[in-house]
């Protein structure tokens, strides 16, 4: 039942909203898979976009059906580790019920992929009689999760690591590493070919990705660190943290089995130490280190009687909170009313900190109301600079240093000329545009209102215009402001009436 309302509330967001400028770059990648970045939920966007066409809903599809899994291997992991049905359904309650999860499973986000498949693997490899075949298939899903995001690939390591230094007897000790060596061997056939890419390219998609929300200008290095463990809580944005945060204790206090996912958790911890001492935090990052250890923290809570309402009140308060947000997506005018009260309002421009200087500098959203925004910016924006481009006559192109303009057109208009000049974070792709040079002799440039044209332009195009500026509406009273520059070599051929 609790699979079946999630599963049917995600499906009614992912079908009616338009995409976020990440998820047209995700539907735009597919194109040309590529395994170094996100291969498994790329491929199956990809199957289902041949499937049932190059819609919004089937670009998500694949990813609510994802999380759905991951609600459903949760059920398993919390009754193979607690022995109880109850604790298994309260714990897919806290795990689905929350924004993250919510909106995570109802978008392209390669966090529902990489949800599905570690807590599955955890699920396999918590049996009680461990045989070969259970390793071997965690091992497999384990590479799932590194084949879906780039975090992904320390998921399984750290399960080795702990594996090992809980040892045993020398027989059983000698026989278990080579059972491990052979799953850990599968694993590594398995990412193989994303760890080949990364090399080919040069660890580039690897780079952008741990500089997400790159903090090194913003925040000191302990400051860094004494946020790491508050992260995952405050992603998960939901009461539902509370038990998030108690159930390594609880887990440690079980004892025997339980405390390894309290190990796996510290090792993932302190490798995640490490990249936020390079300057990157988020959140969601460090959600797989908690996994392992929240149904033990729900059983604990289903030991005593005021512990229970606890646990009920906590979860019901996420639903609600997560049951706003979804109200607020779909209707801009609640949703502005929302980010007006006052606790939400510094949480709704706490976005502006949390991404890296290259967003910055190539996206126009400096709220989170602004990214949620985007879910009705992507088609209009779109429609309308194509338009422009048909307007200004044979050859012309659209060219921006704004990827949410770049990508939306590449979705929607995939015949459209487009480059994205300046936001080297995508050099590696075929939209990419070195320079002037590399750009067609007349384009549409479009940009966020203020910004100055690139100084190359002033000598390699000879007739610079400013063109009316664009406004998208975006419901409400909302709307998305553009500059929009005519640039060619000569004046020729442009409709001065305009």
């Amino acid at each position: 039942m609790l699979l079946a309302t999630s599963l049917v509330a995600r499906l009614w967001l992912a079908a009616s909203l338009g995409l976020q400028k990440d998820e047209a770059f995700y539907a735009v990648s597919s194109r040309g898979l590529h395994p170094s970045y996100a291969f498994v939920p790329l491929a199956a966007l990809r199957a289902s976009c041949s499937l049932f066409g190059e819609t919004p809903f089937a670009v998500r599809l694949p990813f609510v059906l994802a999380m759905t899994g991951a609600g459903a291997f949760a059920f398993v992991l919390a009754r193979r580790l607690t022995g109880s049905a109850t604790a298994g359904a309260w714990t897919v309650a806290l795990l689905l019920g929350n924004v993250w999860a919510h909106f995570a499973g109802a978008q392209a986000h390669p966090d529902a992929f990489l949800a599905m498949f570690w807590i599955g693997s955890l699920a396999l490899l918590s049996s009680k009689q461990l045989g070969r075949g259970y390793l071997l298939a965690g091992a497999a899903l384990a590479a799932g999760a590194a084949l879906s995001k780039y975090t992904g690939y320390l998921l399984w390591p750290a399960w080795v690591v702990v594996e090992l230094a809980r040892g045993g007897r020398e027989r059983e000790g000698r026989a278990k590493l080579g059972e491990l060596t052979l799953a850990s061997l599968l694993w590594l056939a398995l990412v193989s070919p994303g760890l080949l890419a990364m090399l080919a390219e040069g660890g580039h998609w690897l780079r952008v990705a741990t500089h997400l929300s790159d903090l090194s200008d913003q925040l000191s290095l302990p400051a860094r660190l004494s946020l790491l463990p508050l992260a995952p809580l405050l992603y998960f944005f939901s009461p539902g943290s509370v038990v998030l945060a108690m159930a390594p204790v609880a887990a440690w206090r079980a004892g025997g089995v339980a405390r390894r996912h309290v190990w796996i958790g510290f090792v993932l911890f302190a490798l995640f130490a490490v990249i936020a001492a390079r300057g990157s935090l988020k959140g969601n990052w460090l959600l797989p280190a908690l996994w392992g250890t929240l149904p033990l923290g729900v059983a604990w809570f289903l030991e005593g009687t005021l512990r229970r309402r606890w646990l009920s009140g906590l979860a019901l308060a996420g639903v609600a909170i997560t049951a706003a947000a979804h109200a607020g997506a779909l209707h801009p005018k609640r949703l502005a009313a929302l980010a007006t009260l006052r606790p939400l309002a510094a949480l709704d421009r706490s976005y502006a900190r949390s991404i890296s200087p290259e967003e910055r500098r190539h996206a126009t959203s400096r709220r989170w109301t602004d990214r949620a925004h985007e879910w009705r910016l992507s088609e209009p924006l779109a429609d309308s600079l194509a338009r422009r481009a048909v307007a200004g006559g044979s050859g012309t192109a659209i060219v921006s240093d704004l990827y949410e303009a770049v990508y939306a057109i590449r979705f929607h208009h995939p015949m459209a000329p487009v480059r994205l000049l300046g936001d080297t974070r995508f050099r590696l792709e075929p939209e990419y545009a070195m320079g002037p040079e590399e750009l067609p002799e007349r384009i549409l440039y479009v940009t966020a209102p203020g910004t100055n044209l690139p100084e190359p332009f002033f000598t390699w195009y000879g007739y610079l215009e400013r063109d009316r500026a664009l406004s998208v509406p975006l419901g409400g009273e909302s709307e998305r402001r553009y500059e929009v520059w005519r640039c060619g070599r000569s004046a020729d051929g442009w409709d001065e009436s305009r």
